[in-house]
């Protein structure tokens, strides 16, 4: 808070980092939880480990390797490659694959 030229305080709505000049950025951690999360789901964790208890641990690393750590190299391998076009996995697909199948991974997608 601080005081205007009158005396009266005025309140600034700026973190201390933004204070300082520094702009704040998502972790990597932070990515990988949110992307972990959105495919998991938080209602399905607890149900994991009533159902296969220790096993769910397993699972979610066994999970991490053979799904997320190769898609996130496929994600940031099409971005590097194709980083001069507009959208994203319709174009990435075209390019690769061709239409026909762009518009197919578009379609499961979004199911």
């Amino acid at each position: 808070m601080t005081k205007d030229g009158n005396g009266s305080v005025v309140q600034d709505n700026l973190s201390p980092q933004e204070k300082e000049g520094k702009k704040k950025m998502i972790g990597a951690g932070s990515v990988a939880l949110m992307t972990c999360t959105s495919i998991l789901a938080f209602n399905n964790i607890p149900r994991m480990f009533y159902q296969m208890g220790y096993g769910a641990i397993v699972m979610m690393i066994a999970a991490a390797i053979l799904f997320f750590i190769p898609y996130a190299f496929m994600i940031s391998e099409y971005g590097s490659a194709l980083k001069d076009e507009a959208g994203g996995i319709y174009n990435w697909m075209e390019k690769a694959k061709g239409v026909k199948y762009a518009f197919v991974a578009i379609i499961m997608w979004y199911i």
